[in-house]
């Protein structure tokens, strides 16, 4: 694959995800900075502690999140593994960006993609997943384009999963594909 090709599959996929999540909000779920209280465990947060860490994150929409200097998604503790589905949901729009945009950063892990364990993916919709997948599939094929060969291996595991996962969708829409017919 040319990285032309590669470059206007980044650039599509990334219209598709500001359109598949185009409204999301994290209202009702859990904000990055709330993570970190789930992650702490040292002693118990108080309600109050939980509602002021939740006003740290004043941005309006995930959009602003794509900007580098306005999200700093490693912190030493929290993130991905302590957030709700409807905190996934917001959050791993402007992820997904950043990691086609921003060289390689680690702000998602293909491995946090593999299951749904977590319930982290139910508040998806189908656009929204497709562009996961859209997503894993660049990433696979740009690290592949890469010479990094062994370093596939969890997107193409991720990408099993939401493959399946999507397929009840996909044959479920009226296109006549249905075991009941």
């Amino acid at each position: 694959m040319s990285s032309s090709d590669l470059e206007r599959r980044k650039l599509a996929l990334i219209a598709e995800i500001h359109e598949a999540f185009r409204g999301v909000s994290r209202e009702g779920g859990i904000s990055w900075s709330q993570t970190m209280l789930h992650d702490h465990g040292v002693r118990p947060y108080t309600p109050r502690e939980y509602r002021e860490a939740g006003e740290k994150d004043r941005e309006k929409s995930w959009e602003v999140l794509v900007d580098p200097d306005k999200w700093k998604p490693h912190p030493s503790w929290g993130g991905f593994n302590f957030i709700d589905s409807i905190g996934f949901r917001y959050y791993v729009a402007p992820a997904m960006i950043r990691m086609l945009t921003v060289e390689r950063e680690e702000v998602l892990r293909p491995e946090l993609l593999e299951d749904d364990r977590l319930g982290l993916f139910s508040a998806l919709n189908n656009q929204q997943s497709r562009c996961i997948v859209g997503y894993l599939e660049w990433m696979r094929d740009s690290i592949l384009d890469s010479g990094g060969v062994s370093d596939v291996t969890p997107y193409e595991t991720a990408l099993a999963y939401w493959r399946l996962r999507l397929m009840p969708a996909a044959n479920s829409d009226g296109d006549g594909c249905t075991e009941s017919e």
